[in-house]
């Protein structure tokens, strides 16, 4: 009988996943006076709030943003991968 032969998925590392950002998810919602989508965010683990932003449809707002406060050590992270850390 013939041995089964590895799938080629198996053969091969996966490469590592970014690490999640953490989001800020919408506070408030309305409107500008021109008519455009706003909506305010607020951070759920560290309580930064954001200011009113313009959004382009409901689904980002409701995706939510990146929080500035909680993703600072991954952002230096990343700057560190990249060549920050010797001095570039």
């Amino acid at each position: 009988m013939a041995e089964a032969t590895p799938r080629q998925g198996s053969l091969l590392p996966r490469p590592p996943r970014a690490a999640p950002l953490k989001r800020m998810h919408v506070d408030d919602a309305g409107s500008f006076p021109d008519g455009s989508k706003a909506a305010a965010f607020l951070c759920a683990r560290c309580g930064t709030r954001s200011d009113w932003q313009r959004i382009a449809t409901v689904s980002e707002g409701k995706r939510g943003i990146p929080c500035p406060v909680c993703n600072k050590p991954l952002q230096s992270a990343v700057a560190w991968a990249e060549g920050g850390h010797r001095g570039a």
